[in-house]
């Protein structure tokens, strides 16, 4: 079971937990339970794939930050940060870009990225899995 700290304090915490929500369903998980206690300083939200659980810990450091910690199978979880990047970031690009591009150029532009930002995960897995 492995661990990620999100760097995503720039993002609204309910984007961040409904697109978690959305890639998890995606890999066949389900949110089975939330646990948002009143008092705590930790709220935890957890997907249950069978007997496989995911849990996205949310740790309230003070009023204005909060750190995202995502636990689960190693492979999953570097697979929810690539997606968590992607779907996070193309309405950042399509907002401002979209200003200055035609739509189509943009498209093009989004896809090359993706592309690009999963050429480069695929080579560092392998290359991380050489012997």
């Amino acid at each position: 079971m492995g661990k990620r700290t999100l760097p995503v304090g720039c993002l609204p915490r309910k984007l961040i937990i409904d697109l978690i929500s959305q890639i998890l369903e995606g890999h066949g998980y389900k949110r089975s339970m939330d646990y948002l206690p009143l008092t705590g300083h930790k709220d935890i939200y957890e997907f249950k794939r069978g007997e496989e659980k995911v849990m996205l810990t949310i740790d309230k450091r003070g009023e204005m930050h909060e750190e995202f910690i995502l636990q689960g199978p190693d492979d999953l979880l570097d697979e929810v940060v690539l997606e968590l990047t992607l779907r996070s970031t193309e309405p950042i690009y399509r907002s401002f870009l979209g200003t200055v591009m035609d739509e189509e150029s943009l498209n093009q532009l989004l896809r090359r990225i993706e592309e690009d930002v999963r050429n480069l995960y695929k080579h560092r897995e392998r290359a991380d899995a050489a012997p």
